[in-house]
Protein backbone atom coordinates (compact mmCIF):
# COMPACT_ATOMS: atom_id res chain seq x y z
CA UNK A 1 0.00 0.00 0.00
CA UNK A 2 1.64 3.46 -0.88
CA UNK A 3 1.63 6.27 1.40
CA UNK A 4 -0.94 9.35 0.97
CA UNK A 5 0.68 12.65 0.36
CA UNK A 6 0.50 14.76 3.63
CA UNK A 7 2.81 17.27 2.58
CA UNK A 8 -0.12 19.51 0.71
CA UNK A 9 -1.36 20.95 4.03
CA UNK A 10 -0.34 23.58 5.29
CA UNK A 11 -0.21 22.23 8.79
CA UNK A 12 2.18 19.74 8.06
CA UNK A 13 5.58 19.01 7.54
CA UNK A 14 6.97 16.44 5.40
CA UNK A 15 8.58 13.43 6.90
CA UNK A 16 12.31 13.85 8.36
CA UNK A 17 13.13 11.70 11.44
CA UNK A 18 9.60 10.48 12.19
CA UNK A 19 8.46 7.47 10.17
CA UNK A 20 6.14 9.02 6.92
CA UNK A 21 3.51 6.44 8.82
CA UNK A 22 3.29 8.70 11.69
CA UNK A 23 1.99 11.68 9.40
CA UNK A 24 -0.23 10.11 7.15
CA UNK A 25 -2.14 8.24 10.04
CA UNK A 26 -2.35 11.75 11.61
CA UNK A 27 -3.48 12.88 8.25
CA UNK A 28 -6.17 10.61 7.82
CA UNK A 29 -7.80 10.57 11.15
CA UNK A 30 -8.13 14.32 11.17
CA UNK A 31 -10.07 13.43 7.72
CA UNK A 32 -12.45 11.10 9.24
CA UNK A 33 -10.85 8.28 7.61
CA UNK A 34 -9.79 5.68 10.20
CA UNK A 35 -10.22 3.10 8.03
CA UNK A 36 -7.40 3.93 6.22
CA UNK A 37 -5.44 4.93 8.95
CA UNK A 38 -5.79 1.73 10.84
CA UNK A 39 -5.22 -0.17 7.47
CA UNK A 40 -1.83 2.34 6.90
CA UNK A 41 -0.59 1.47 10.54
CA UNK A 42 -1.52 -2.24 10.22
CA UNK A 43 0.81 -2.53 6.96
CA UNK A 44 3.72 -0.99 8.65
CA UNK A 45 3.34 -2.90 12.05
CA UNK A 46 3.33 -6.28 10.44
CA UNK A 47 6.73 -5.07 8.00
CA UNK A 48 8.02 -4.33 11.56
CA UNK A 49 7.06 -7.25 13.66
CA UNK A 50 8.60 -9.57 10.72
CA UNK A 51 12.13 -7.98 11.21
CA UNK A 52 11.55 -8.44 14.83
CA UNK A 53 11.75 -4.32 15.36
CA UNK A 54 9.76 -1.68 17.07
CA UNK A 55 9.41 1.92 15.96
CA UNK A 56 8.46 4.27 18.82
CA UNK A 57 6.41 6.63 16.75
CA UNK A 58 5.05 4.32 14.59
CA UNK A 59 3.51 2.91 17.67
CA UNK A 60 2.28 6.62 19.29
CA UNK A 61 0.60 6.54 15.34
CA UNK A 62 -1.66 2.92 16.51
CA UNK A 63 -2.30 4.85 19.82
CA UNK A 64 -3.71 7.78 18.14
CA UNK A 65 -5.57 5.52 15.98
CA UNK A 66 -7.03 3.60 18.57
CA UNK A 67 -7.43 6.74 20.84
CA UNK A 68 -9.78 8.18 18.64
CA UNK A 69 -11.61 4.86 17.10
CA UNK A 70 -12.45 4.31 21.28
CA UNK A 71 -13.64 7.71 21.18
CA UNK A 72 -15.87 7.70 18.53
CA UNK A 73 -16.78 4.39 18.95
CA UNK A 74 -16.75 3.22 22.25
CA UNK A 75 -16.79 -0.59 23.57
CA UNK A 76 -14.42 -3.36 24.69
CA UNK A 77 -13.24 -4.60 21.56
CA UNK A 78 -11.54 -0.61 21.17
CA UNK A 79 -11.05 0.01 24.66
CA UNK A 80 -8.82 -3.49 24.58
CA UNK A 81 -7.46 -2.25 21.54
CA UNK A 82 -6.27 1.50 23.34
CA UNK A 83 -5.18 -0.21 26.66
CA UNK A 84 -2.53 -2.19 24.77
CA UNK A 85 -1.67 0.10 22.24
CA UNK A 86 -0.82 2.50 25.39
CA UNK A 87 0.95 0.13 26.83
CA UNK A 88 3.43 -0.72 24.12
CA UNK A 89 4.32 3.09 23.47
CA UNK A 90 5.15 3.15 27.23
CA UNK A 91 7.13 0.24 26.85
CA UNK A 92 8.57 1.12 23.69
CA UNK A 93 9.49 4.75 25.15
CA UNK A 94 11.19 3.63 28.47
CA UNK A 95 13.34 1.26 26.10
CA UNK A 96 14.58 4.22 24.00
CA UNK A 97 15.28 5.88 26.91
CA UNK A 98 17.58 3.55 28.72
CA UNK A 99 19.55 2.33 25.11
CA UNK A 100 20.54 6.43 24.32
CA UNK A 101 20.87 7.59 27.85
CA UNK A 102 23.14 10.32 26.83
CA UNK A 103 26.81 10.98 29.29
CA UNK A 104 26.20 12.57 31.99
CA UNK A 105 26.70 16.38 32.01
CA UNK A 106 30.56 17.51 33.14
CA UNK A 107 31.37 13.65 32.45
CA UNK A 108 35.00 13.42 30.85
CA UNK A 109 34.78 9.93 30.19
CA UNK A 110 31.51 10.15 29.22
CA UNK A 111 31.90 12.45 26.91
CA UNK A 112 35.97 12.64 25.85
CA UNK A 113 35.68 9.40 23.66
CA UNK A 114 31.84 11.00 22.31
CA UNK A 115 31.84 12.09 18.93
CA UNK A 116 29.16 15.31 18.52
CA UNK A 117 27.72 13.19 15.69
CA UNK A 118 27.28 10.09 18.23
CA UNK A 119 26.21 12.53 20.95
CA UNK A 120 23.34 14.20 18.48
CA UNK A 121 22.39 11.04 17.43
CA UNK A 122 21.99 10.27 21.60
CA UNK A 123 20.51 13.07 21.96
CA UNK A 124 17.62 12.57 19.66
CA UNK A 125 16.44 8.87 20.24
CA UNK A 126 17.01 9.85 24.08
CA UNK A 127 13.98 12.45 23.47
CA UNK A 128 12.04 10.47 20.97
CA UNK A 129 11.76 8.04 24.29
CA UNK A 130 11.12 10.95 26.57
CA UNK A 131 8.46 12.11 24.47
CA UNK A 132 6.99 9.07 23.62
CA UNK A 133 6.52 8.12 26.92
CA UNK A 134 5.24 11.23 28.14
CA UNK A 135 2.57 11.12 25.67
CA UNK A 136 1.94 7.46 26.77
CA UNK A 137 1.88 8.43 30.15
CA UNK A 138 -0.89 11.23 29.00
CA UNK A 139 -2.87 8.71 27.08
CA UNK A 140 -3.16 6.66 30.23
CA UNK A 141 -4.49 9.72 31.76
CA UNK A 142 -7.39 10.26 29.23
CA UNK A 143 -7.76 6.50 29.34
CA UNK A 144 -8.15 6.60 33.35
CA UNK A 145 -10.62 9.80 32.97
CA UNK A 146 -12.86 7.55 30.48
CA UNK A 147 -13.20 4.49 33.19
CA UNK A 148 -13.65 7.07 35.54
CA UNK A 149 -10.86 6.49 37.86
CA UNK A 150 -9.53 9.27 39.11
CA UNK A 151 -6.72 8.65 41.51
CA UNK A 152 -5.11 6.60 38.48
CA UNK A 153 -5.87 9.71 35.84
CA UNK A 154 -4.19 12.21 38.36
CA UNK A 155 -1.45 9.90 38.97
CA UNK A 156 -0.82 9.45 34.96
CA UNK A 157 -1.63 12.98 34.49
CA UNK A 158 1.21 13.74 36.97
CA UNK A 159 3.73 11.70 35.21
CA UNK A 160 3.33 12.90 31.76
CA UNK A 161 3.55 16.62 33.07
CA UNK A 162 6.89 15.79 34.75
CA UNK A 163 7.87 13.87 31.66
CA UNK A 164 6.94 16.68 28.83
CA UNK A 165 9.20 19.31 31.21
CA UNK A 166 12.28 16.87 31.55
CA UNK A 167 12.06 16.47 27.33
CA UNK A 168 11.76 20.85 27.40
CA UNK A 169 15.11 20.42 29.82
CA UNK A 170 16.48 17.94 26.56
CA UNK A 171 16.19 20.35 23.96
CA UNK A 172 17.39 23.14 26.12
CA UNK A 173 20.89 21.20 26.49
CA UNK A 174 20.76 20.11 22.76
CA UNK A 175 20.79 23.45 21.95
CA UNK A 176 23.03 24.50 24.60
CA UNK A 177 25.88 21.98 23.27
CA UNK A 178 25.20 23.04 19.64
CA UNK A 179 23.79 19.77 18.36
CA UNK A 180 21.08 18.44 15.74
CA UNK A 181 17.54 19.16 16.91
CA UNK A 182 14.45 18.13 15.16
CA UNK A 183 11.49 20.63 14.60
CA UNK A 184 8.62 18.90 14.69
CA UNK A 185 9.70 16.70 17.60
CA UNK A 186 10.29 20.47 19.36
CA UNK A 187 6.75 20.87 18.22
CA UNK A 188 5.42 17.65 19.69
CA UNK A 189 7.10 18.36 23.12
CA UNK A 190 5.55 22.11 23.01
CA UNK A 191 2.28 20.94 21.90
CA UNK A 192 2.39 18.54 25.28
CA UNK A 193 3.85 21.05 27.66
CA UNK A 194 1.45 23.80 25.82
CA UNK A 195 -1.78 22.19 26.98
CA UNK A 196 -0.62 21.61 30.51
CA UNK A 197 -0.29 25.32 30.65
CA UNK A 198 -3.35 26.16 29.07
CA UNK A 199 -5.40 24.05 31.51
CA UNK A 200 -3.89 24.74 34.33
CA UNK A 201 -3.54 28.57 33.55
CA UNK A 202 -7.39 28.62 33.41
CA UNK A 203 -7.67 27.32 36.79
CA UNK A 204 -9.23 29.88 38.89
CA UNK A 205 -6.77 31.84 41.82
CA UNK A 206 -8.07 30.38 44.69
CA UNK A 207 -6.87 26.92 43.69
CA UNK A 208 -4.01 27.64 42.32
CA UNK A 209 -1.91 26.96 45.08
CA UNK A 210 -3.38 23.73 45.84
CA UNK A 211 -2.32 22.40 41.81
CA UNK A 212 1.45 24.24 42.25
CA UNK A 213 1.90 22.34 45.78
CA UNK A 214 1.15 19.11 44.03
CA UNK A 215 3.68 20.59 41.34
CA UNK A 216 1.91 21.47 38.61
CA UNK A 217 2.64 24.89 36.95
CA UNK A 218 -0.38 26.96 35.21
CA UNK A 219 1.23 29.40 32.63
CA UNK A 220 -1.58 31.04 30.36
CA UNK A 221 1.02 32.96 28.48
CA UNK A 222 3.62 30.37 28.40
CA UNK A 223 0.77 27.95 27.08
CA UNK A 224 -0.04 29.96 24.30
CA UNK A 225 3.85 31.06 23.25
CA UNK A 226 4.16 26.73 23.27
CA UNK A 227 1.24 26.35 21.39
CA UNK A 228 1.94 28.45 18.85
CA UNK A 229 5.53 27.17 18.27
CA UNK A 230 3.82 23.59 17.89
CA UNK A 231 1.36 25.22 15.59
CA UNK A 232 4.39 26.98 13.77
CA UNK A 233 6.47 23.72 13.54
CA UNK A 234 4.14 21.80 11.61
CA UNK A 235 4.81 18.86 13.42
CA UNK A 236 2.06 15.88 13.19
CA UNK A 237 0.25 17.77 16.49
CA UNK A 238 -0.07 21.22 14.64
CA UNK A 239 -3.85 21.02 13.99
CA UNK A 240 -4.50 19.91 17.80
CA UNK A 241 -2.48 23.54 18.64
CA UNK A 242 -4.71 25.32 16.17
CA UNK A 243 -8.05 24.13 17.74
CA UNK A 244 -6.49 25.08 20.75
CA UNK A 245 -5.45 28.27 19.88
CA UNK A 246 -8.58 28.71 17.92
CA UNK A 247 -10.12 28.54 21.70
CA UNK A 248 -7.59 30.75 23.05
CA UNK A 249 -8.66 33.51 20.77
CA UNK A 250 -12.46 33.00 20.95
CA UNK A 251 -12.44 32.58 24.76
CA UNK A 252 -9.50 34.19 26.48
CA UNK A 253 -8.83 36.97 23.88
CA UNK A 254 -11.95 37.70 22.53
CA UNK A 255 -10.19 37.99 18.72
CA UNK A 256 -13.49 36.24 16.84
CA UNK A 257 -11.68 37.42 13.96
CA UNK A 258 -8.49 35.97 14.62
CA UNK A 259 -10.02 32.62 15.80
CA UNK A 260 -12.43 32.59 12.64
CA UNK A 261 -9.41 33.16 9.91
CA UNK A 262 -7.68 30.35 12.20
CA UNK A 263 -10.60 27.77 12.18
CA UNK A 264 -10.42 28.34 8.25
CA UNK A 265 -6.81 27.30 7.82
CA UNK A 266 -7.62 24.00 9.93
CA UNK A 267 -11.06 23.72 7.59
CA UNK A 268 -8.89 24.30 4.52
CA UNK A 269 -6.65 21.92 5.79
CA UNK A 270 -8.61 18.56 6.27
CA UNK A 271 -11.80 19.56 4.62
CA UNK A 272 -13.69 15.96 5.62
CA UNK A 273 -12.33 16.27 9.17
CA UNK A 274 -15.81 15.59 11.72
CA UNK A 275 -13.73 17.11 14.46
CA UNK A 276 -13.37 20.68 12.60
CA UNK A 277 -16.80 20.62 11.41
CA UNK A 278 -18.31 19.78 14.94
CA UNK A 279 -15.78 22.47 16.32
CA UNK A 280 -16.88 25.13 13.50
CA UNK A 281 -20.64 24.22 14.83
CA UNK A 282 -20.15 25.11 17.73
CA UNK A 283 -17.84 28.24 17.13
CA UNK A 284 -20.83 29.45 14.76
CA UNK A 285 -23.65 28.98 17.29
CA UNK A 286 -21.35 31.32 20.11
CA UNK A 287 -20.44 34.13 17.86
CA UNK A 288 -24.07 34.48 16.63
CA UNK A 289 -24.78 32.56 13.88
CA UNK A 290 -26.98 29.77 14.89
CA UNK A 291 -28.45 29.38 10.57
CA UNK A 292 -24.59 28.54 10.13
CA UNK A 293 -23.89 26.48 12.91
CA UNK A 294 -27.24 24.20 11.98
CA UNK A 295 -25.21 23.60 8.34
CA UNK A 296 -22.04 22.73 10.57
CA UNK A 297 -23.66 20.16 13.11
CA UNK A 298 -25.72 18.44 9.95
CA UNK A 299 -22.24 18.08 7.72
CA UNK A 300 -20.88 16.40 11.56
CA UNK A 301 -23.65 13.99 11.56
CA UNK A 302 -23.31 12.96 7.90
CA UNK A 303 -19.34 12.43 8.24
CA UNK A 304 -20.46 10.32 11.60
CA UNK A 305 -23.36 8.26 10.72
CA UNK A 306 -21.50 7.45 7.39
CA UNK A 307 -18.45 6.30 9.06
CA UNK A 308 -20.47 4.40 11.95
CA UNK A 309 -19.36 6.51 14.87
CA UNK A 310 -21.98 6.35 17.20
CA UNK A 311 -20.71 8.30 20.22
CA UNK A 312 -20.77 11.21 17.91
CA UNK A 313 -23.51 10.71 16.15
CA UNK A 314 -25.04 10.53 19.61
CA UNK A 315 -23.37 14.09 20.68
CA UNK A 316 -24.02 15.63 17.23
CA UNK A 317 -27.66 15.18 17.39
CA UNK A 318 -27.82 16.63 20.78
CA UNK A 319 -26.22 19.49 19.23
CA UNK A 320 -28.16 19.83 16.32
CA UNK A 321 -31.61 19.15 18.13
CA UNK A 322 -30.90 22.11 20.53
CA UNK A 323 -29.62 24.66 17.88
CA UNK A 324 -33.04 23.57 16.27
CA UNK A 325 -34.77 24.70 19.17
CA UNK A 326 -32.91 27.77 18.75
CA UNK A 327 -34.36 29.26 16.34
CA UNK A 328 -37.68 27.32 16.36
CA UNK A 329 -37.27 24.64 13.72
CA UNK A 330 -39.35 22.64 15.51
CA UNK A 331 -39.14 19.67 13.46
CA UNK A 332 -35.53 19.53 12.67
CA UNK A 333 -35.56 19.80 16.60
CA UNK A 334 -37.51 17.23 17.18
CA UNK A 335 -36.38 14.89 15.39
CA UNK A 336 -32.24 15.08 16.49
CA UNK A 337 -33.47 15.10 20.75
CA UNK A 338 -35.72 12.49 19.94
CA UNK A 339 -32.78 10.50 19.02
CA UNK A 340 -30.10 11.89 21.40
CA UNK A 341 -32.88 10.76 23.85
CA UNK A 342 -33.45 6.95 22.68
CA UNK A 343 -29.80 6.55 23.49
CA UNK A 344 -29.51 4.46 26.68
CA UNK A 345 -29.04 6.56 29.68
CA UNK A 346 -26.24 4.43 30.66
CA UNK A 347 -24.68 5.36 27.40
CA UNK A 348 -24.85 8.79 27.59
CA UNK A 349 -24.94 9.35 31.71
CA UNK A 350 -27.02 12.17 32.61
CA UNK A 351 -25.09 14.51 30.27
CA UNK A 352 -27.92 17.14 28.70
CA UNK A 353 -30.86 14.52 28.70
CA UNK A 354 -32.92 17.01 31.29
CA UNK A 355 -32.73 20.05 29.53
CA UNK A 356 -33.13 18.14 25.95
CA UNK A 357 -36.14 16.31 27.16
CA UNK A 358 -37.97 19.88 28.35
CA UNK A 359 -37.00 21.43 24.99
CA UNK A 360 -38.13 18.39 23.08
CA UNK A 361 -41.32 18.14 25.00
CA UNK A 362 -41.81 22.06 23.94
CA UNK A 363 -40.85 21.47 20.80
CA UNK A 364 -43.63 18.80 20.68
CA UNK A 365 -46.42 21.08 21.71
CA UNK A 366 -45.10 23.87 18.94
CA UNK A 367 -46.07 21.05 16.38
CA UNK A 368 -49.00 20.23 17.87
CA UNK A 369 -49.72 23.62 17.98
CA UNK A 370 -49.12 24.12 14.53
CA UNK A 371 -50.97 21.26 13.41
CA UNK A 372 -54.19 22.17 16.12
CA UNK A 373 -54.11 18.59 17.77
CA UNK A 374 -52.33 17.24 21.00
CA UNK A 375 -50.94 14.46 19.40
CA UNK A 376 -47.77 14.34 21.59
CA UNK A 377 -49.46 15.37 24.53
CA UNK A 378 -49.83 12.22 25.88
CA UNK A 379 -45.70 11.30 25.33
CA UNK A 380 -44.52 14.71 26.44
CA UNK A 381 -46.29 13.87 29.81
CA UNK A 382 -44.40 10.23 30.13
CA UNK A 383 -41.17 11.62 28.88
CA UNK A 384 -41.23 14.33 31.78
CA UNK A 385 -42.27 12.02 33.69
CA UNK A 386 -39.37 9.62 33.40
CA UNK A 387 -37.17 12.71 32.57
CA UNK A 388 -37.45 13.90 36.38
CA UNK A 389 -34.95 10.95 37.02
CA UNK A 390 -32.27 11.93 35.76
CA UNK A 391 -32.24 15.48 36.83
CA UNK A 392 -28.76 15.78 39.21
CA UNK A 393 -29.68 18.31 41.97
CA UNK A 394 -25.82 20.77 41.85
CA UNK A 395 -26.61 21.30 38.01
CA UNK A 396 -28.79 24.17 37.35
CA UNK A 397 -29.94 23.37 33.68
CA UNK A 398 -31.27 20.67 34.79
CA UNK A 399 -33.00 22.21 38.09
CA UNK A 400 -34.82 25.01 35.44
CA UNK A 401 -35.51 21.63 33.70
CA UNK A 402 -37.23 20.07 36.02
CA UNK A 403 -38.95 23.35 37.45
CA UNK A 404 -40.73 23.38 34.14
CA UNK A 405 -41.60 19.94 33.78
CA UNK A 406 -43.29 20.06 37.10
CA UNK A 407 -44.85 23.28 35.77
CA UNK A 408 -46.46 21.46 33.23
CA UNK A 409 -47.40 17.97 35.05
CA UNK A 410 -49.00 19.86 37.97
CA UNK A 411 -51.40 22.23 34.75
CA UNK A 412 -51.24 19.32 32.25
CA UNK A 413 -50.57 21.62 29.42
CA UNK A 414 -48.46 24.86 28.42
CA UNK A 415 -50.20 28.03 28.00
CA UNK A 416 -49.97 30.26 25.40
CA UNK A 417 -47.99 33.05 26.75
CA UNK A 418 -45.41 30.44 28.19
CA UNK A 419 -45.38 29.06 24.66
CA UNK A 420 -44.70 32.80 23.52
CA UNK A 421 -42.10 33.30 26.32
CA UNK A 422 -39.99 30.40 25.43
CA UNK A 423 -40.54 30.84 21.66
CA UNK A 424 -38.65 34.26 22.39
CA UNK A 425 -36.34 32.97 24.46
CA UNK A 426 -35.08 30.39 22.44
CA UNK A 427 -34.81 32.67 19.53
CA UNK A 428 -32.99 35.35 22.13
CA UNK A 429 -30.23 31.88 22.78
CA UNK A 430 -30.13 31.51 19.05
CA UNK A 431 -29.26 35.43 18.78
CA UNK A 432 -32.23 35.62 15.87
CA UNK A 433 -32.93 39.30 17.84
CA UNK A 434 -35.40 40.19 14.89
CA UNK A 435 -38.11 37.33 15.24
CA UNK A 436 -37.24 37.23 19.09
CA UNK A 437 -38.69 40.86 18.80
CA UNK A 438 -41.52 40.03 16.59
CA UNK A 439 -42.75 36.99 19.12
CA UNK A 440 -42.85 39.71 22.04
CA UNK A 441 -44.80 42.08 20.12
CA UNK A 442 -47.80 39.44 19.98
CA UNK A 443 -47.70 39.22 23.82
CA UNK A 444 -50.76 41.98 24.48
CA UNK A 445 -52.90 39.77 21.60
CA UNK A 446 -51.72 36.47 23.38
CA UNK A 447 -52.41 37.34 26.78
CA UNK A 448 -56.42 38.98 25.85
CA UNK A 449 -57.13 35.48 24.18
CA UNK A 450 -55.90 33.08 27.42
CA UNK A 451 -58.24 33.12 31.12
CA UNK A 452 -54.81 33.33 33.01
CA UNK A 453 -54.96 35.83 35.96
CA UNK A 454 -53.93 39.07 35.97
CA UNK A 455 -51.52 38.70 38.60
CA UNK A 456 -49.95 35.72 36.13
CA UNK A 457 -50.22 37.64 33.43
CA UNK A 458 -48.33 40.77 34.85
CA UNK A 459 -46.00 38.08 35.98
CA UNK A 460 -45.39 37.23 32.53
CA UNK A 461 -45.17 40.51 31.35
CA UNK A 462 -42.41 41.56 33.50
CA UNK A 463 -40.26 38.37 32.39
CA UNK A 464 -40.88 39.52 28.82
CA UNK A 465 -40.14 43.33 29.79
CA UNK A 466 -37.06 41.96 31.41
Amino acid sequence: MSHIVCSSSDLQGSPCRLPAVFWDVHHAIWNTNLNLACDLVTEVKNAHKAKGVKSAWTAVAWADFAYWKYSLCKNKENLKVLDLAIDEVIEIGEGLKEKFQPPKQNSFFGSAFTSKEELSTKYSFYLDGKTVRAYGWLYRSIYHIGQEEQVKAAFYFRKSWTAFNDCKQIIEEQKKQELKTDDYVIGMVNYGLGMFHLVMGLIPPSLKSIIELVGFEGDLELGIKELTVAFESKCPRAAEAAIGLVAVKWFIQDDTEGALALLDRVSNAYPNSLVVTFFSGHFSKFTGNTPKSLEFFQSALKLASDNEFKEAVTRISCSLGTCAYLVNDWKTATTHLQNFLDVPVEETKMDYRPYSAYTLGLAYWHLDMEAGTDNHKAAITALYKEAKNWVRPDESYDAYALRKMNQFLSAGTWNPIECLVARSDALVGGQVFTKALEELEKFEEVANSTNLPTETVEEYKTIVLY
